[in-house]
């Protein structure tokens, strides 16, 4: 048996998972077990690492170790789980934090240590500084997982283990899904009989827009005459102005336009997606 590679990375950015939660179920809600059977957790890291050449060295290291754990070639198979995705390709693609970089998933059965950048390095118990967005270092160690292609579904990998995270920088947070700001952009509509608003995030109707310098002083001077007019007069200067606001009401909504018959229009045809350049997984020389 080969011995483990123990090595820490450059700086990458954590665009997946994190370090402090561990999960018990798998991608698709089902229960992880060990192979014996038991319940396990997992903790999990995704980091971006910029493609160059600290990218092929690092590559090199964990080819050579994927090489020597697997004598027979099996690391050559397209289908060997090198737990390395290319952020450029697949379901990377326009994804914050991910195009230019190889992506390296982590994952281990307790959770790794986190440190700062200190002289020596302090152990970081505040979860909120190290988030989806940080800059961080991680020591890992990288071994075959002793599996062999067999008709009951074998699949040759490596394991890649987060011993130690270091937080370097900080750096925008990455969410996951839409903004707030986005899926709640409409207006809010007329406050019911009954309702409050809320004291902090107030929630009543939508205030109404302020009008231009411009059309604020002619309303106002329009107010004034009308108050300055004898109760006939007024009426009709009432009537007057709303049947011009009506009609510029009228002139500003957007022509009606027809949804498309589904199917007539033409639908942007699927690319497929482009193999991962030299230097990543699925090539022969991890040095090229």
């Amino acid at each position: 048996m080969s011995e483990p590679l123990y090595t820490t990375t450059y700086e990458g950015r954590l665009v997946m998972g994190d370090a402090w939660t561990g999960s018990d179920k798998d991608n698709q809600g089902r229960q992880r077990t060990t192979k014996t059977g038991e319940p396990k957790m997992q903790w999990f890291l995704g980091v971006a690492f910029p493609k160059g050449p600290q990218w092929e060295e690092l590559w090199a290291q964990i080819w050579n170790t994927a090489a020597a754990w697997f004598p027979g070639g099996e690391y050559q198979a397209a289908d060997f789980a090198w737990k390395i995705e290319d952020g450029d390709g697949g379901n990377h693609i326009g994804k914050e934090g991910r195009a230019g970089c190889w992506i390296v998933k982590f994952s281990s059965g307790r959770p790794p240590a986190v440190y700062d950048t200190q002289t020596p390095p302090q152990a970081i118990t505040d979860q909120s500084r190290v988030k989806r967005g940080c800059w961080v270092r991680v020591n890992m160690s990288v071994l075959g997982n002793g599996e062999r292609p067999t008709a009951a579904g074998g699949k040759p990998g490596i394991y890649i283990n987060p011993l130690s995270v270091q937080l370097v920088w900080q750096g925008d947070e990455i969410t996951s899904g839409p903004a707030p700001a986005e899926v709640f952009a409409a207006p809010i509509g007329a406050m019911p009989a009954g309702a409050r608003p809320d004291p902090i995030g107030g929630g009543g109707a939508a205030p109404p827009r302020a009008q231009p310098p411009a059309q604020a002083q002619q309303a106002q001077q329009a107010q004034q005459a009308q108050q300055a007019q004898p109760p006939a007069q007024a009426q009709q200067a009432q009537q007057a102005q709303q049947a011009q606001q009506a009609q510029q009401a009228q002139q500003a909504q957007p022509p009606a336009t027809t949804p498309p018959i589904p199917g007539t229009a033409a639908q942007p045809q699927a690319q497929p997606a482009a193999g991962p350049p030299a230097g990543g997984p699925g090539f022969l020389d991890p040095g090229a």
